[in-house]
């Protein structure tokens, strides 16, 4: 299993509960306990608070011989998160400040974008640290995951990530064929075995994000 999958969020606050299921841990629960209505100011649609409830054994770190992840938020067994839901996306109220480069950006600890009519993808931030020097260009087997780097990581570097189901991608971005920025992450870690159809959502989810919170 990932780190996180949150199974169809924005319909599970409607209708049943939100599941975090934690890499080779029994999956962790968040049920809605509340609900207030409000207005997203990142998405600008119709939308409402909700405040769930973590419950279970979480873990929150992915740790492979070339590089340990850890999210940026450490989720806890009961604890209560709120989060803004709208149609097609949910965010956390709460934010952890990400550093992209000379600059630092506020994202969400948790949230889920539709990216099809039955697609949802969860998105967590967290930090990637290299244990050892992973050249720009190359393609690299550690622990499970395929490393793809676009460009060089030092050892010991650490780089801003999203963890977004078998895949983790780098906040910052790489130029694509054409010449324009924002295309594609910088580093992308993709399990061993994950099929290209959840490579493509990870990056439909990404992109989505970045448009939110990376401009």
């Amino acid at each position: 299993m990932d780190l996180f999958t949150i199974q169809n969020m924005n319909k599970i606050l409607n209708a049943a509960c939100l599941t975090l299921a934690l890499s080779i841990v029994v999956p962790a629960k968040a049920d809605p306990v509340g609900r207030e209505e409000a207005t997203d100011a990142t998405t600008k649609q119709p939308s409402h608070l909700e405040d769930l409830a973590i419950s279970g054994d979480v873990v929150n770190e992915i740790t492979s011989p070339n590089f340990v992840c850890t999210t940026a938020h450490q989720f806890k067994d009961g604890e209560k998160i709120k989060v803004m839901v709208s149609e097609a996306e949910t965010w956390s109220v709460e934010t952890t400040p990400l550093q992209v480069g000379a600059k630092k950006i506020n994202y969400p600890v948790i949230g889920t974008v539709k990216c099809s009519d039955n697609d949802f993808a969860s998105l967590v931030p967290a930090v990637f640290k290299a244990t050892l020097e992973i050249k720009a260009g190359t393609k690299t087997k550690s622990g499970g995951y395929q490393i793809e780097a676009q460009r060089s990581i030092h050892k010991g570097e650490s780089v801003a990530v999203l963890i977004v189901g078998d895949l983790i991608l780098s906040v910052d971005a790489v130029k694509n064929s054409t010449g324009t920025t924002g295309d594609a992450p910088a580093l992308i870690a993709v399990k061993e075995g994950s099929p290209p159809a959840e490579r493509d959502l990870a990056l439909k989810a990404w992109r989505v994000e970045a448009e939110r919170f990376n401009k």
